[in-house]
């Protein structure tokens, strides 16, 4: 079972992000990382929902609109990195069970910066990415230009940014030369994905969808395989029926042996039988 995987620069369209969320929530994708959403006011609008949950640095409103976030699938047990997130860039950490953990992140590289990408928070990700041996996955609007990933020229943001890749090791996904950016004037390669050079890292079937995006910039679709499977269940206390665990609890623990004079090894086993009635209750009131 693959990990599903959209990016999208949706360019503050309200309509891009509606496409979005039909899209993720009627063929199933678990993961998007978007640049410049649809925002009002400072606030991120249109991308939550029963199913989707959204994240986001705290740090936004302070400074500036928000130019990044990331929207998952509820079931999945995301955490937030704050130490890797603002305004342009949104980090998030799964944890997947028996991999190295996973680092997702959305990145948004501003083609006004004064110096060339990436910036210092992308770099620093990167670094401790590779300190503790995280697996990451950057999906990034660079703004620059290099004909390794597909652009009709290379400019020196994307000479910059090339010298970053090879030094961090990382991957470059893309596949071919299908411009992921496309006005009435202007067609090119500036959506990349990054990816570090691991064999519990590798991307599949990464493309640059053709389907109307409302954006002027093109969904990308690709699939981190297996990564699904290995995902440690989240059980979300807050949605617990207490009603029905205390009903299991009072069903199961009347048949626990009462004597007040037991051994050692009485002890033990009591302690293992409740325990275990305790899990069964919560299993049965709160499933994963």
């Amino acid at each position: 079972m693959e990990l599903k995987i959209l990016q999208i620069n949706l360019h503050h369209s309200k309509a891009a992000t509606a496409n979005l969320v039909y899209l993720m929530e009627s063929r199933q994708y678990d993961v998007a990382l978007i640049q410049e959403p649809w925002v009002v006011r400072g606030n991120i609008k249109g991308l939550q929902s029963k199913e989707l949950q959204l994240y986001k640095s705290n740090l936004d409103s302070q400074n500036s609109n928000p130019r990044t976030c990331i929207v998952a699938k509820k079931q999945f047990n995301l955490f937030l990195l704050t130490t890797y997130s603002n305004t342009d860039q949104t980090t998030v950490r799964l944890e997947r069970d028996g991999l190295p953990m996973l680092i997702l992140s959305s990145t948004y590289m501003p083609y006004d910066g004064t110096e060339g990408p990436p910036a210092d928070i992308t770099e620093t990700l990167v670094s401790f990415a590779s300190k503790n041996k995280f697996d990451i996955i950057l999906g990034c609007d660079s703004n620059s230009h290099h004909m390794q990933w597909g652009s009709t020229d290379t400019n020196t943001r994307g000479e910059s940014l090339f010298e970053f890749i090879i030094e961090k090791n990382l991957l470059v996904a893309n596949r071919g030369n299908t411009p992921t950016f496309v006005t009435k004037t202007r067609e090119e390669v500036l959506d990349i994905t990054l990816t570090s050079n691991s064999d519990t890292c590798q991307l599949e079937q990464w493309k640059v969808l053709d389907e109307i995006s409302f954006s002027d910039h093109r969904l990308i679709e690709f699939y981190v395989p297996d990564a699904a499977r290995h995902i440690k269940p989240f059980r979300n206390n807050r949605r617990t029926d207490w009603h029905v665990f205390n009903r299991e609890l009072v069903k199961n623990i009347s048949h626990l042996n009462n004597d007040n004079n037991l051994d050692t090894n009485s002890l033990d086993k009591l302690t293992e039988e409740f325990t275990g009635i305790l899990r069964d209750a919560l299993d049965k009131s709160c499933p994963r």
